[in-house]
C-alpha cells in the first residue's frame, strides 16, 4: 500500500516563498501539500506523477502541481526552483497538474523569488507583495500548457499495450502491438481511446519524444543518431515531430539551455529533505 505523505509548509500564513534544488537525485515519494507549487527544471529533468498521469519537466519548463494533489517528484540532478503559493491565490480552473513553457519574465521572476525561502520564513511585506503579484501574472503563464504529458491506466490490456510500445519504441507499428496483446486493431484504438484519451499513436510520438529529451541532454550525441534511437528514419522527420510538441528544434532546444547562474540559497540537502518528506 502506498503510504500518503501530508507536507504542512512553514509557509502557510505567507502569501509565497521559494525553494532551491541544486545537483539532487531524489524521490520524494507519495504526498501532498497546503501550498500550489510551480517548480522550474533550471538544468536536468523534473519527472512528475500523479493519479492520472507522467509529466516530464524538461529544462526551461516549469510544472504546475495545485495544492492538495498527490503527486511524486523525481528530480534527476542538475537545478530546480520551486515558488509555493497560498491557496485560493490562484483561480480554481487551475485544478489539474501541468507543464508550462516559461517565458522571461516568469524566469526572472523564479530566480528574484529565492530571495524569500520558504523553509525559513521571512517577515518582509515586500515578498508578500512579489509573490501576489506573482499569482495575478499566473492565469496567463498557465494559458501555454504543452502536452509533455503521458497518461496511465489501471487496465491490465492497456497496460501491455503501453509496455510493448516502450520496450520496442523504435520499431513498434500498430500491427506489432496487436499481435503481441492478442487484439484487432480496430478493439484496440477505440479501447486505448477510451482509456488513455488519446489515440496509439500519439502515445507513441510522446514516448518517443519524452526518450529524445532524455538523449539530448548528452550533448556529444548526434541528433541524427537520436532520432534513430526513437523511431525515425531521417532527422528532418524526428525534427518536425519534436517541433511540433515543443514548438522548438532538437538543435535549439538543446543550444537554449540557461545562461545565468543557479542563484545562491541556503539549500537542504538530499539527507535532510528525507525525514521531511518521510
Amino acid at each position: 500500500m502506498t503510504t500518503m505523505v501530508f507536507l504542512e509548509l512553514p509557509g502557510r500564513n505567507l502569501n509565497g516563498g521559494s525553494h532551491l534544488s541544486t545537483g539532487m537525485q531524489l524521490d520524494t515519494g507519495w504526498h501532498i501539500h497546503d501550498m500550489h507549487q510551480f517548480q522550474y527544471a533550471f538544468d536536468g529533468m523534473i519527472e512528475i506523477e500523479d493519479a492520472i498521469a507522467r509529466y516530464l519537466v524538461p529544462h526551461q519548463y516549469a510544472v504546475w502541481i495545485p495544492a492538495g494533489t498527490r503527486h511524486r517528484t523525481r528530480l534527476q540532478g542538475g537545478g530546480s526552483g520551486s515558488v509555493f503559493l497560498r491557496k485560493g491565490m490562484i483561480d480554481a480552473d487551475a485544478n489539474r497538474v501541468s507543464i508550462i513553457r516559461v517565458p522571461p519574465l516568469m524566469r526572472e521572476m523564479i530566480l528574484e523569488s529565492m530571495r524569500w525561502p520558504i523553509m525559513e520564513g521571512y517577515d518582509d511585506e515586500t515578498g508578500n507583495s512579489f509573490f501576489t503579484t506573482f499569482a495575478l501574472l499566473s492565469k496567463g503563464w498557465l494559458a501555454n500548457r504543452t502536452d509533455l504529458v503521458l497518461p496511465t491506466c489501471a487496465d491490465p490490456r492497456i497496460g501491455r499495450i503501453v509496455e510493448f510500445t516502450v520496450q520496442h519504441l523504435a520499431s513498434a507499428s500498430l500491427e506489432d502491438v496487436c499481435n503481441s496483446v492478442g487484439m484487432s486493431a480496430r478493439t484496440l484504438r477505440r479501447r486505448f481511446v477510451s482509456k488513455m484519451g488519446l489515440t496509439w499513436e500519439e502515445f507513441r510520438l510522446r514516448c518517443r519524444i519524452f526518450k529524445a529529451i532524455e538523449l539530448l541532454e548528452n550533448e556529444s550525441l548526434p541528433i541524427l543518431d537520436i532520432a534513430t534511437q526513437v523511431g525515425y528514419k531521417s532527422q528532418s522527420a524526428f525534427a518536425k515531430s519534436f517541433k511540433a510538441l515543443l514548438n522548438d528544434s532538437p538543435r535549439a532546444y538543446r543550444e537554449r539551455r540557461f545562461g545565468g547562474e543557479i542563484p545562491a540559497q541556503t539549500t537542504l540537502e538530499p539527507a535532510e529533505w528525507k525525514p521531511f518528506l518521510n
